[in-house]
């Protein structure tokens, strides 16, 4: 099988829970700035957060919202390299870092990942992309293995990040194409 799908480019971000934010922010609702590919609930917000160790500081870190049931902190690979000295493999969560808001500071801890290449599947799609399936993506004549797919309701597009999409020349224009792998049944 073989499809054509958009690509979403992601930054570093953050998500976090309700409790989180209001240490953070105090009793505030989080403001959007844009929704996320069509979604009605998936939104980056005008908030913004300071991250920092020992190490180093990243300033103005986005917030992506709804509010989730455990707060993490996705980065790229060069936040990596200056947070923790090294690059820390995609997809598990580790580290320690600290959350600087307006109102407040939070310690997260074993929360901070390099995102996997993911696939978004809208409930509407979910007859054409099965989650349970494996798929590579040929991006630019490159392929990529997808490493998780989510039933959200974001339009159905995959997400890589933009260490990966700078090194693979993706564009807002660029279009995939997704590939059912039949070796990983």
């Amino acid at each position: 099988m073989e499809v054509r799908i958009p690509i979403g480019v992601s930054n570093r971000h953050i998500h976090l829970t309700k409790e989180d934010f209001t240490t953070l922010f105090g009793n505030i609702e989080p403001t959007p700035l844009f929704f996320l590919s069509g979604s009605t609930t998936y939104f980056a917000t005008n908030e913004t957060v300071n991250v920092y160790n020992d190490k180093h500081r990243i300033n103005d870190v986005r917030i992506i919202m709804p509010f989730y049931k455990e707060s993490s902190l996705e980065i790229l690979m060069a936040d990596s390299l200056a947070l923790f000295g090294y690059v820390i493999p995609r997809g598990k969560k580790m580290h320690d870092v600290y959350v600087e808001g307006p109102k407040g500071t939070i310690l997260l801890k074993d929360a901070v990942c390099r995102s996997v290449v993911h696939l978004h599947v809208n409930p509407i799609d979910a007859d054409w992309y099965p989650l349970k399936k494996h798929y590579r993506l040929d991006i630019n004549n490159e392929i990529i293995d997808v490493l998780e797919n989510k039933l959200t309701d974001i339009g159905t597009t995959i997400h890589i990040d933009k260490d990966d999409a700078e090194e693979l020349g993706v564009t807002k224009d660029t279009i995939g194409r997704l590939l059912y792998d039949f070796t990983r049944q």
